[in-house]
């Protein structure tokens, strides 16, 4: 009995604590949306009106519930206790509930994410932590297609971070008299600066664990690590090939699929070498170009100071023209030219020292 009170008091006093509810809402198919404005909830539900059936059609072992989602200005459960900036998205399984964050651009992949999260059903509960995160990721990436290249490299790039880096070519041409020729320099790319990770100790992380750990980590090397793993298992059996994962550790009477059939599903082993090898693997001639959008910054920073450190004259724009500079990873043989990237241009500009562009 009284187990019971003490329970009860528990559940009066949290309940208390919930963040208030968003006052705008809609109904659609799949559940709610409540946003601070009836606009905001709209936009989020047309979103999910189209996700939610894609993801069903596309992933095996999902619930058939209904689901809520909150648009928040600050992304909450209890009130007062906002969660980091670097979280986009947040998901009660219990509760069937999801949290995005208003004026955010990327809700569409975000949201995605978070629908994983409270629609995989029992038969996936003995995937890791980490590879849920990575599954999560993998399917965002493949139904919002807008922007999954973008995901996938950011991803990649935070895996190899875990394994000290991506190693990249950037080259440009020099000239001395009448003779010309090309300066090559190895570059260590890296999305912030992050631990590096044990595999087999990452597989054996709840997802609570995880999200505890990368709530304090905005650079992400868990989620590298779950998105380049599942990736490789999805690219080579599908994502009917992960859910058998899953249901061969349950068949077996195993709380989480071991590291060893996870590694092996994805053709890697736990080294560093195994982990930069399967990025590097993972980076096409269109990824190639994306990852030089997304580390344009540092890219033109460290050709900067090539340039200059080679004589480069004082006319950064006819000077960036004529040292046509490129960017390649060693296995890819087809580079891109740096100087037909905008991101890159404006970077490489500013830092020669132009503020106004």
């Amino acid at each position: 009995m009284l187990r019971q009170v003490v329970t009860a008091c528990l559940v009066v006093v949290l309940s208390a604590c919930r963040a208030t509810p968003p006052v705008a809402a809609v109904t659609a198919s799949f559940g709610s949306v409540r946003g601070e404005t009836i606009d905001e909830a709209r936009t989020v539900a047309a979103y999910a009106a189209e996700l939610v059936p894609a993801i069903r059609a596309a992933v095996p072992g999902l619930l058939d519930r209904s689901i809520e989602i909150w648009v928040q200005r600050q992304l909450e459960i209890f009130e007062g206790e906002p969660y980091s900036d670097h979280i986009a998205g947040m998901a009660d399984f219990e509760e069937a509930r999801i949290h995005v964050r208003a004026g955010d651009d990327r809700v569409a992949l975000h949201l995605a994410h978070e629908l994983v999260h409270v629609l995989a059903g029992p038969t996936w509960s003995t995937m890791p932590g980490v590879l849920e995160e990575g599954l999560c990721d993998v399917v965002a990436a493949a139904v919002v297609p807008e922007l999954g290249i973008e995901q996938h490299v950011k991803r990649v790039v935070e895996a190899a971070a875990t394994a000290g880096g991506l190693n990249a070519i950037v080259s440009f041409r020099q000239w001395r008299g009448g003779d010309t020729y090309r300066i090559r320099a190895e570059v260590r790319l890296s999305l912030g600066d992050v631990t590096p990770i044990n595999l087999n100790r990452a597989f054996t992380l709840s997802s609570s664990e995880v999200f505890a750990k990368a709530a304090g980590d905005s650079c992400g090397g868990l989620y590298g690590i779950g998105y380049l793993v599942a990736h490789r298992i999805v690219e080579r059996q599908g994502f009917a090939g992960l859910h058998r994962l899953c249901l061969s550790a349950t068949e077996r009477g195993l709380e989480r699929i071991p590291a060893a059939d996870i590694l092996a599903a994805a053709a890697m082993n736990a080294s560093p070498d195994s982990i930069r090898s399967a990025v590097a693997d993972s980076i096409g001639d269109e990824e190639l170009e994306a990852l030089a959008r997304l580390v344009a910054k540092d890219l033109a920073t460290a050709t900067v100071k090539l340039c200059k450190d080679m004589g480069g004259d004082d006319q950064p724009a006819s000077f960036l023209e004529r040292a046509d500079p490129e960017f390649r990873v060693p296995h890819r043989r087809r580079p891109v030219k740096l100087a037909h990237l905008r991101e890159f241009r404006e970077e490489f500009l500013r830092a020669w020292g132009i503020e106004e562009i």
